[in-house]
């Protein structure tokens, strides 16, 4: 797993209550998604291999759309967005 993937899981297991799938030897596998402590949907995406990879998208307390990001297997990839608390757009990266 990227030091940036470990940073990632590491900040939504800190604050955030993660429900998704496991596999036959408890490692999370398949689409999660993680609530804060109000129960507000905080970040939903892909796991594989307890890894993050596809498209995972992170919201607000407001529930506003704050990111979205691409991963493979681990491995911060593709289009990387953030937008403002109002919506707009912040800012737009290539990974890999």
């Amino acid at each position: 797993m990227s030091n940036q993937a470990r940073v990632f899981m590491s900040m939504l297991h800190e604050t955030c209550e993660g429900v998704g799938p496991h596999d036959a030897s408890g490692t999370a596998q398949g689409v999660w998604t993680f609530f804060a402590p109000d129960g507000t949907r905080q970040a939903e995406g892909f796991l594989v291999n307890g890894e993050p990879h596809g498209t995972w998208r992170v919201w607000d307390s407001a529930s506003q759309l704050r990111s979205e990001s691409e991963w493979h297997e681990g491995a911060p990839c593709g289009r990387w967005v953030t937008w403002t608390s109002r919506g707009e757009l912040e800012r737009v990266d290539v990974k890999g």
